[in-house]
């Protein structure tokens, strides 16, 4: 009987592991079978014990009976509707649960520490649904962030997700370089279809309590007053009798005044602009509707009181009317509104601000710089008081929004409910760095400007929020990422709770196995490694240290003949890197995502659907989560550095985790203690997976990416149901055609000096904020020439560590080929962008 008794207790550990209906059945089957035994065999001390665990088996089936039963309580009041295929399954119930629970104990940070395809952004569903509040989800890129988008808006098919990201297409800071007395004035280009979602964000959160944001950085930067936008918007009612506020020539006064334009006759029907239909009708094309969608409002014949208002789409002529009930608000057409009295103080305030500075320049016997503030300032003070607006209008947004000196601007975080709002970062790794850094750079930019006359100084306090600023308006936050930073780590145990580990993937998938081979004849041994798995219809990733070895090494794997008796094709490869086109590299993204050819038809000789390798630099802030990819291969894996280090090795790894199938090759000659820590991780991951599986039975089965499952975070799947085009699609076919081509000005006007990247809206890449700052840099850098060398070293230093904790590995580098330049050193990777020849090893493409 003790024996029995063993191998009851063995059973109730089994079933309270197990989920709540099998915990059911378990107490059910075990009940009968111990009092068989116990009737049987009349054991005193034995039936005690299994008594004791019968009562234990009860406890925690009731226990999770209660909490079955306040989970589904807290749905049901909830003003989120989740539409989930799947029930939560793996680590994503205990991930849940330890969430929720707490946000409700009113802990500030909580850190989720997720592997790759163990379904994050389902868990993140999951979390915003329970916690019903407004959520700003935040993300390190534009691509990313309508990753994100398109899979919440998905499992939250009646809520409103919303996108906010930068609008520009590309985006040049003014800047002056007193080295060659060069002034680069701002240029710039919107994206009036991400003008278009940021204005459907604002809107949403100040109509909709169940709203969802969806943001790149871009929401830290200055946005307007969200009171003096609310409070400037028009609400039309129907039925109500407006008098002289809301009628028809009133309409049109308030329609100029939130600056909206009046439509010429001829012109076609764009965002922000209005027309007076007849007598007692006006048309109004909205900033959060697509070009040609108006909003018609109708008088009756006093042209006082609103008949109706209706939605009308231009663009089909045989669409009608859709009514939109009973109320409608126009809100600015811009989210910069400064009403008559404030911009008549801030004109006054500008003025005074001139006039110090002017006197200051005067007395220090700067007579070239006090002459350039007075003329500018005057010229920007008049365009102000006739139209309201005037080039580089921002730097003096502290006076427009009487803001106090070094007060932050107002930006998106402010358009929540103070204090009743949910943050999630993800990539916290990156993100995370991303918000911190911003401010900086502006500032030493600027600095330039206002000694130089060019700007006052009050323009410093038109900048993103510093990550002290950013986090004071933070009160719940959960951060997300496969690999959590020290800031993650720290401040979940500031808040009296542990990380939080999303280890088991639903599909039951391992971690890849991570083998090592040598340098020696590593391009013959990868060859043959790819072609293998291309003939079973499965996908590759490479990463290189350079850019330059990604293209030499794409195109030989191109150029290598078939390889006899297992691909009858010529493997189909691509690189991918930060100089690659924005548009070609989304095409690429797009290619190693289509699904692949049969391995029957591949090893036959069918052409791929698609692309079978991606060669790449830095490939982590892609955002290639592919199922099909089952190899990751690591060239040069033991090169100690920004693209190897511990963190980058384990996002890198990740890259395979979602295919059952997954191997990473690391090409080493020795083994570093990047390598060792980043394959510990993933043995110890590995481990707990496989011990998992095979407690319960779970055959690991390949991941299925449409329609999104719990595991999908990030794998491809994820659009809008019902043949809705995904936002990424919507924007790219829209634009693909017009994408700039330069990122910055041309050589003539000094733009030689930032990046010649273009920057198409959805690049994988960073926002367009971002790149200013990136851009500002540079600028800094060249203004640093005519310092003293330590100096400059110095700043390239900073430099080089903020790029780093970006991720961005590539800049890095090159910063770092700057300073051993400087330093009179030989540097291990050229600044731009080679393997310098005495560190290559092993064979090289084409040898």
């Amino acid at each position: 009987m003790a024996a029995a008794a063993d191998a009851a207790a063995a059973a109730v550990a089994a079933a309270v592991a197990s989920p709540a209906d099998a915990r059911a059945a378990a107490v059910g089957t075990f009940l009968r079978r111990v009092l068989e035994q116990a009737e049987s065999e009349r054991s005193g001390h034995s039936a005690e014990v299994l008594r004791h665990h019968i009562a234990s088996l009860e406890q925690n089936n009731a226990a999770s009976s209660t909490d079955d039963e306040a989970d589904r309580r807290l749905l049901a009041r909830s003003r989120f509707t989740l539409d989930a295929p799947y029930p939560p399954r793996g680590d994503q119930p205990a991930a849940i649960r330890s969430l929720t629970r707490g946000l409700q104990a009113g802990r500030r940070f909580q850190t989720l520490r997720g592997c790759t395809g163990t379904g994050k952004t389902f868990v993140m569903a999951n979390v915003i649904a329970r916690a019903d509040r407004p959520a700003l989800v935040l993300a390190p890129n534009k691509t990313l962030a309508a990753q994100l988008c398109n899979e919440l808006r998905a499992y939250l098919p009646h809520n409103r997700v919303e996108y906010f990201v930068s609008f520009y297409n590309y985006y040049c800071p003014e800047a002056y370089l007193p080295a060659s007395d060069t002034h680069i004035a701002k240029s710039s280009q919107i994206n009036d279809d991400i003008d278009r979602f940021r204005h459907a964000a604002t809107r949403a959160l100040f109509e909709r309590p169940d709203t969802v944001i969806v943001a790149s950085v871009s929401c830290i930067y200055g946005l307007g007053m969200p009171s003096t936008y609310l409070h400037a918007a028009i609400r039309v009612r129907v039925g109500e009798a407006g008098g002289t506020e809301v009628d028809v020539d009133a309409l049109q006064a308030r329609l100029l005044a939130l600056q909206y334009g009046e439509k010429e006759a001829a012109a076609p029907w764009t965002r922000g602009v209005f027309a007076l239909r007849n007598a007692r009708t006006v048309d109004v094309a909205i900033p959060w509707e697509a070009d040609g969608v108006v909003y018609r409002v109708v008088y009756a014949l006093d042209c006082q009181t609103v008949e109706r208002v209706a939605r009308v789409d231009t663009n089909d002529a045989g669409a009608g009317e859709v009514d939109l009930g009973d109320e409608v608000v126009f809100y600015p057409a811009k989210h910069f509104v400064t009403p008559a009295d404030l911009l008549e103080a801030a004109i006054a305030n500008i003025k005074d601000e001139a006039a110090g500075c002017v006197a200051a320049f005067a007395a220090a016997g700067k007579r070239l710089q006090a002459d350039r503030l007075r003329a500018r300032v005057a010229a920007d003070v008049t365009m102000l008081a006739d139209v309201g607006y005037c080039a580089g209008v921002e730097n003096y947004s502290r006076h427009l929004a009487g803001r106090a000196p070094g007060a932050p601007s107002e930006c998106l975080l402010d358009y929540f409910p103070v204090d009743d709002w949910l943050l999630i970062v993800d990539e916290s790794h990156v993100t995370v760095p991303q918000v911190s850094s911003m401010a900086v750079g502006d500032r030493v930019r600027k600095e330039a400007l206002v000694a130089h006359g060019f700007r006052l100084p009050s323009a410093f306090d038109n900048r993103a929020l510093t990550g002290a600023e950013f986090w004071s308006k933070v009160s719940r936050a959960v951060l997300v990422s496969a690999t959590p930073g020290e800031f993650e780590l720290q401040a979940a145990a500031s808040s009296g709770g542990a990380v939080v580990d999303q280890v088991i993937r639903p599909t039951g998938v391992l971690d890849p196995v991570v083998h090592i081979f040598p340098s020696a004849g590593q391009v013959d041994h990868l060859a043959a490694a790819l072609a293998h798995r291309a003939a079973r219809g499965e996908r590759a990733i490479v990463t290189t240290l350079t850019k330059k070895l990604a293209e030499d090494l794409s195109s030989h794997l191109a150029e290598r003949p078939p390889l006899a008796g297992v691909l009858g094709r010529p493997l189909s490869v691509s690189f991918l890197h930060s100089g690659v086109d924005s548009v070609a590299r989304m095409e690429v993204l797009e290619q190693i995502k289509r699904p692949v050819v049969a391995p029957a038809d591949a090893a036959a000789g069918t052409p791929a659907d698609g692309i079978d390798v991606v060669v790449g630099v830095n490939l982590l802030r892609e955002g290639i989560d592919v199922p099909g990819v089952s190899l990751v291969a690591i060239m040069d894996a033991d090169k100690d550095g920004f693209l190897r280090s511990d963190t980058a090795l384990i996002q890198t790894i990740g890259r395979a985790a979602r295919n059952v199938r997954g191997e990473v090759y690391m090409y080493a000659d020795l083994v570093t203690g990047s390598m060792r820590a980043a394959i510990n991780e993933t043995n110890r991951r590995r481990s707990i997976q496989a011990a998992y599986n095979a407690e319960r039975g779970v055959a690991p089965t390949p991941l299925v990416a449409k329609p999104p499952s719990p595991a999908g975070g990030g794998g491809g799947g994820g659009g809008a149901r019902g043949g809705a085009k995904q936002l990424l699609t919507e924007v790219r076919e829209r634009h693909a055609e017009r994408a700039p081509r330069r990122l910055f000005g041309d050589a003539a006007r000094g733009g030689s000096a930032a990046a010649d990247a273009a920057d198409w809206p959805l690049a994988p890449r960073a926002s367009a904020e971002e790149e200013a700052e990136e851009a500002a840099a540079v600028v800094a850098a060249a203004a640093a020439s005519a310092a003293d060398g330590p100096a400059r070293v110095a700043a390239l230093r900073a430099q080089m560590r903020a790029a780093a904790r970006r991720l961005d590995f590539e800049g890095a580098a090159a910063l770092q080929a700057q300073v051993a330049a400087l330093e009179g050193r030989r540097p291990a990777v050229e600044a731009e962008g080679r393997v310098a020849p005495t560190e290559r090893r092993g064979a090289r493409p084409g040898a």
